[in-house]
């Protein structure tokens, strides 16, 4: 059994368990019918049906709705983590990053008193995370650090090891990232995606001049060793397409952009990488069309708008 403060007030009503089992098997239209006239029967005050509610809204991409459900529950169990932790979460997502921070705080506050009530229970990593990435998209980067370091200290979470090195990638410390990732995959040595990461971030250490001018060679290993691992890692794919493009071995990059446009068509990164390729073997037409589809995917990239430029230089369109 789990120790700590109670999830849900109560989960004795029969509906509860044949809500949760409808949720689990993704028979979304019976849950929510099921969950409709238990909430009808309860007059709106069913705690368990309301998370439940709330989390299938989130799931639509009903932010405003899924948040009035998980207050609404939290109303009934205003001690509930696992309810602060949806609150918190559904207003992350809506972009109101202070209000999430304030709420995983709260939960955190609850765990640590309950912590140190009874000694069974155990502190939530995944709170000083979550708490940790409100942080960095408020621009609060030491705090982010300081409760990523505490994350793993709770509890090592490959999740928490690569964002971590994200921030360190982010405020220029390739140095620091590359030990995150080292450390990482000492606790997760079959962790394609941080494998990945590490490929890249060595990758980017010589492209900005931070690196030691061994890093492609490093990058091509790591990546290497992650495609071993998941075949269908799409960012690897990609960087090592990405290698071979600036080396000047086109084929064999688009021999690796071809696999990749089958995982990821909607790529736009890929249709800019591909593009380029047909650029350097010199077939501009091919080079326009999927430049211009990468610019349909995202219009606002700026490097495709470049790239496209240069292919209209070299073909004399100047208009």
């Amino acid at each position: 059994s789990t120790w700590g403060p109670p999830l849900f007030s109560s989960m004795s009503h029969t509906s509860n368990w044949r809500i949760h089992d409808l949720f689990v098997r993704h028979r979304v239209a019976e849950c929510s019918a099921l969950i409709e006239r238990t909430l009808a029967d309860a007059n709106g005050k069913a705690e368990f049906p309301l998370f439940v509610k709330g989390l299938l809204r989130r799931a639509a991409g009903r932010m405003d709705e899924s948040l009035e459900c998980f207050s609404a529950a939290l109303k009934l169990n205003p001690e509930s983590v696992a309810i602060i932790k949806q609150v918190a979460r559904s207003l992350f997502l809506m972009g109101q990053h202070a209000r999430a921070l304030a709420a995983f705080d709260k939960a955190r506050r609850i765990v640590e008193a309950a912590a140190r009530a009874d000694r069974r229970v155990k502190l939530d990593w995944e709170i000083w995370h979550n708490m940790a990435l409100c942080d960095m998209y408020l621009g609060n980067g030491d705090s982010a650090e300081e409760r990523l370091r505490t994350a793993n200290t709770i509890c090592r979470n490959e999740r928490t090891f690569k964002l971590l090195a994200k921030l360190y990638v982010a405020r220029g410390n390739n140095k620091a990232a590359i030990e995150t990732l080292v450390e990482g995959l000492e606790f997760a040595p079959e962790s394609a995606d941080m494998l990945c990461q590490l490929g890249l971030v060595h990758l980017g250490g010589d492209r900005d001049g931070s690196g030691s001018g061994t890093g492609s060679k490093h990058a091509f290993d790591f990546l290497g060793k992650a495609l071993s691992l998941h075949p269908h890692n799409v960012d690897a794919i990609l960087a090592i397409g990405a290698l071979m493009q600036s080396a000047g071995d086109f084929d064999a990059a688009l021999s690796k952009y071809r696999a990749a446009a089958v995982l990821a068509p909607q790529s736009a990164e890929l249709w800019t990488n591909i593009g380029m390729c047909f650029f350097g073997k010199g077939k501009h037409v091919v080079a326009v069309a999927c430049l211009k589809r990468a610019l349909a995917l995202a219009p606002l990239e700026w490097m495709t708008q470049f790239n496209l430029g240069l292919v209209y230089l070299a073909t004399d369109q100047l208009a």
